[in-house]
């Protein structure tokens, strides 16, 4: 009898530490939703996704490298996204998705119908997503997103690119958005001097001191 409840009670224990681990990693899986595209020949942002997506992952994060994807997916992902990184066309009001033969919009009214309560971080790698009073990067933070981070003017295609290369470096190190940002804008300075394609023209809304790790 003794052995018999000493081996059940073994069994139950052993249940509630299983139990306890699948909760504690479940609950510290994070998810960053990366998306780029091949708009054509010499419009390529999948390597931003790309190396966005790695940046990521090395700081403890599910990552996906979203390649060509249309706004629907993006959408759908939203309210799960630990964080989202876009890389592309875009405007005050909208990102552009590009599917390899078809355009399709993310709009800031869209976003302003989801909840983002669980979002740590939003990078809208896009021309004028920042732009005027309100607009789709303000939108994010509104939302629910920790911290969100995106353009008031045009930038440079491959200035833009290299700066989100080392911006998600830095936060991928340890620092914070408002560290990272500011590196980002040292280190392209560096490389490029005074011609930095208007990759300095950056608004932050909500916490600058999010970190992504």
């Amino acid at each position: 009898m003794k052995k018999i409840r000493k081996y059940g009670l073994t069994c139950i224990l052993i249940i509630a530490i299983a139990l306890t681990w699948s909760s504690i990693v479940f609950s510290q899986t994070k998810y960053a939703s990366c998306y780029g595209f091949r708009y054509s020949a010499s419009e390529n942002t999948r390597r931003d996704a790309t190396n966005a997506a790695r940046s990521y992952e090395i700081a403890g994060y599910v990552s996906f490298a979203n390649h060509d994807y249309p706004a629907n997916v993006a959408l759908s992902n939203l309210t799960t996204d630990d964080i989202f990184f876009f890389s592309g066309h875009a405007s005050s009001e909208l990102l552009q998705f590009y599917n390899g033969s078809t355009t399709s919009n993310m709009t800031r009214t869209q976003v302003g119908n989801r909840n983002l309560n669980r979002m740590r971080l939003a990078v809208l790698g896009g021309c004028r997503t920042a732009s005027g009073t309100n607009n789709i990067t303000r939108t994010f933070n509104l939302q629910g997103a920790d911290c969100s981070i995106g353009w008031t003017t045009t930038t440079t295609f491959i200035r833009h690119s290299f700066w989100l290369d080392y911006f998600n470096y830095y936060l991928e190190i340890g620092q914070t958005v408002n560290q990272a940002r500011q590196n980002a804008d040292a280190t392209l300075a560096l490389i490029f001097g005074s011609d930095v394609g208007g990759t300095n023209n950056h608004r932050i809304y909500g916490s600058g001191s999010t970190k992504i790790n």
